[in-house]
């Protein structure tokens, strides 16, 4: 009987713990209307982080 590996998302996937001082990018969820998207900037940054406000939120400091 074959059995299968896993799947590459599953093997590609990792949890990453972000700490205070580590500097992350912010990404644009929302499009301008009108705006080609080929041409908008997807993300800002890199902004440190401030305080951790729980397991997965944090504060940025933008400057």
């Amino acid at each position: 009987m074959l059995t299968h590996p896993q799947s590459k998302k599953t093997q590609a996937s990792t949890s990453y713990h972000y700490q205070i001082g580590d500097v992350v990018w912010y990404l644009h969820e929302t499009r301008k209307v009108g705006v080609n998207p080929k041409f908008e900037k997807a993300y800002d940054g890199p902004y440190p982080l401030t305080a951790k406000l729980s397991e997965i939120n944090f504060t940025t400091q933008y400057n």
